[in-house]
């Protein structure tokens, strides 16, 4: 595989494409577009870096992914809004029990967020029901954060491969 510059997407740029403090999240969607977070805003790019749409969220992102039918899951510390495709917020999962969601996968119908407040990966359901919580049994009871991100992807077969970074 071959890689190559294209463009820069953040630092002081002046036009609307430029992020201005931060990306904290990337994805590319199943539509081959690029889907980009950071400063309380979700950008979309085509292939070729072309912005093609932007939109705010609540919070900063920390993370972004974009499922097969076209939802766009934002991670933010303590939730994630859920946009669809044009970026019009549909749903939102608050609450005290979701930390820092520093990353986002999906298997099927299943969701899965990287949470560093509870240090270890969160599986839901297509309708947003708790399944269970990945890497909390073991003797240190989760994953070890020293760097305050949690990073993780899912493959064809279901299996996720999670980077522990203690």
């Amino acid at each position: 595989m071959e890689y190559r510059y294209t463009r820069a997407m953040g630092g002081k740029g002046s036009g609307p494409e430029w992020f201005g403090h931060s990306i904290r999240g990337l994805c590319a969607g199943p539509d081959g577009r690029l889907y980009a977070a950071g400063d309380s805003q979700v950008m979309v790019f085509d292939p070729a870096g072309k912005l093609l749409r932007r939109w705010v969220t609540a919070k900063p992102g920390c993370s972004i992914g974009v499922a097969g039918g076209g939802r766009v899951y934002v991670g933010e510390a303590g939730q994630v809004e859920i946009f669809d495709g044009a970026g019009k917020l549909e749903n939102a999962w608050r609450g005290g029990w979701l930390g820092e969601v520093t990353a986002i996968g999906f298997h099927g119908a299943q969701i899965l967020v990287a949470d560093t407040g509870a240090r270890c990966i969160r599986r839901y359901d297509g309708n947003l029901k708790h399944l269970n919580d990945i890497g909390k049994d073991n003797r240190t009871n989760g994953f070890l954060i020293p760097n305050g991100t949690l990073d993780f992807s899912v493959d064809a077969g279901g299996v996720i491969h999670a980077a522990n970074p203690g």
